[in-house]
């Protein structure tokens, strides 16, 4: 009845509104289903759908996500940007034959190394140069997944900055969304997250059961507390997504 009463016009004649309705929906549906380059709610983009990149040969470049909201200029030092452009390089398989310098030494090494090989790629290229600028923002979708960071959380009632990341021995690592950071190489991206992660180390500070993990925050010490603050960094498609809730029966404050 709701659909039928909203094809109402003419209060006067509901009947023939409602048959004149019908008929013209029934009209511009048949209609669209051959419009193939006009977008309609038959062939229209998901909510939460992926933004299409170029295919790159490079896993490292091959993010593919859309920002929901503003960029905002994220200022990088020195320090940070050798820790980043050194994470990226860590995690980017295809240069592994490359890595025989230690860490303070290999991006100056690998720019120095494809400056000179005529053989060497665009993408190898960016890699080496590292991060130009970093842009920041509030929220992204990342495989049909919204992330949020922490901040904008705390003005809204969905929460939506819970993560968590699996290391090599599938060891879960919980923490809070802090940023969103795109970091530009030349012409290419990589999209990384910075979090939060929480020391679930001692005594009984998390516990699985029934498919349910418990994180025990209530100790004055803890709270606020960082772990891995020297290793906030993670790519973007290492992150998957958790909902975090108050125990109802042990009220803690925050």
């Amino acid at each position: 009845m709701k659909k039928l009463k909203a094809y109402v016009r003419n209060k006067a004649r509901p009947e023939g509104s409602i048959g004149e309705g019908y008929v013209v929906e029934e009209a511009l549906t048949f209609c669209s289903r051959y419009l193939e380059d006009i977008q309609t709610r038959f062939n229209r983009p998901k909510r939460n759908a992926d933004a299409s990149i170029p295919k790159r040969k490079y896993s490292v470049f091959s993010s593919q996500c859309r920002p929901m909201s503003s960029k905002k200029i994220a200022p990088l030092c020195e320090m940070a940007r050798i820790s980043l452009g050194w994470f990226v390089l860590d995690i980017s398989d295809e240069i592994k034959s490359y890595l025989s310098n230690v860490k303070t030494e290999f991006s100056r090494w690998l720019s120095a190394k494809v400056n000179k090989s005529p053989d060497c790629t665009d993408e190898l290229r960016a890699l080496a140069y590292g991060p130009l600028s970093a842009y920041s923002y509030t929220a992204r979708i990342v495989n049909g997944v919204r992330f949020v960071v922490h901040r904008r959380d705390l003005r809204h009632t969905t929460h939506n900055s819970g993560i968590v990341s699996f290391g090599e021995d599938d060891t879960p690592y919980y923490g809070e969304l802090k940023d969103i950071m795109l970091k530009y190489f030349g012409d290419y991206s990589v999209v990384v997250f910075r979090g939060k992660w929480f020391n679930t180390l001692g005594n009984r500070r998390i516990i699985k059961k029934d498919n349910i993990v418990v994180i025990d925050v209530s100790r004055q010490s803890y709270v606020g507390s960082e772990w891995y603050d020297d290793q906030q960094y993670i790519l973007m498609t290492q992150a998957k997504q958790v909902f975090y809730l108050e125990d109802p029966s042990r009220p803690t404050e925050k």
